[in-house]
């Protein structure tokens, strides 16, 4: 599939439009399943190299697929590079304080806070894997925050998970990522090292990608997998013969069959 493909695909309302903060963009969009509840959940993180350019829209679809297997979807937006206060740390801060919004929201709606999974796709990928990460990091880290919600899966759609290998390569993505890091590994280490922290040794991480994708290399979620592995740390990939970058966030291509197993893994 490609991006047209993807903006082509019906959009599924959300039930709530809901701010978890004052800026234009801290909002994030609740979808429910059939039935009484208590749900589990899934905090859908959209791509878009972490750009201004790309919003939560492109998602929809995906959201309303999710949902349509049994998670309540809180689809998040946050403050991207080109928007004030996009950027380090205040991205990854967004995306923080919209998972923790969960806990309020359960107070209004059957939501179970003990089965969160987050799901990201490309830039979304990292944030959803720093989310579930927060809390290995020190307390006086630019992007810490205080009793972060547990995530007990993280499905990584072609996901981004070496920003410092990543940032290296060429490509306009790629320059993105040194503009939210705001320099090279060498001259900003502990941001790096911030941006995606080791995740607990109980989260459980399911990683699809491509063979065909040519914005994020399949081979960093290669590397990822063998890396855990060799930790004995709980999870799959799902390599999709023939799939691009897009494919995995579009119900009913290729790569969709795979992208269900992986969410009905979800623990």
């Amino acid at each position: 599939m490609e991006w047209s493909d993807i903006l082509a695909l019906p959009q599924t309302p959300a039930d709530a439009k809901i701010a978890y903060g004052k800026e234009s963009s801290q909002f994030g969009e609740l979808r429910l399943p059939k039935g009484p509840g208590p749900y589990k959940v899934a905090v859908l993180i959209h791509g878009g190299c972490w750009e201004s350019a790309y919003g939560l829209d492109h998602v929809r679809s995906l959201a309303g697929a999710i949902t349509a297997l049994g998670f309540a979807t809180w689809s998040l937006e946050y403050r991207r590079l080109g928007e004030i206060g996009g950027g380090w740390p205040g991205t990854l801060l967004d995306v923080g304080s919209g998972v923790d919004a969960l806990r309020g929201l359960a107070k209004t709606y059957p939501l179970d806070l003990k089965r969160v999974t987050a799901v990201g796709h490309s830039a979304g990928g990292h944030l959803a894997l720093w989310a579930a990460g927060r809390s290995g990091l020190a307390a006086t880290s630019d992007v810490a925050q205080k009793d972060p919600l547990a995530i007990q899966t993280v499905v990584g759609l072609a996901a981004i998970s070496n920003l410092e290998v990543y940032s290296g390569a060429k490509g306009s993505c790629n320059e993105s990522a040194l503009r939210l890091l705001g320099g090279v590994a060498s001259k900003v280490p502990q941001r790096y090292r911030d941006a995606l922290p080791t995740l607990p040794a109980s989260t459980t991480v399911h990683l699809v990608h491509g063979s065909e994708d040519a914005i994020v290399p399949i081979e960093m979620s290669r590397a990822y997998a063998r890396t855990r592995a060799q930790s004995h740390a709980p999870g799959n990939l799902w390599e999709v013969a023939g799939a691009g970058h897009f494919d995995v966030i579009g119900p009913g291509s290729r790569a969709w069959p795979q992208v269900v197993k992986a969410l009905g893994e979800a623990r």
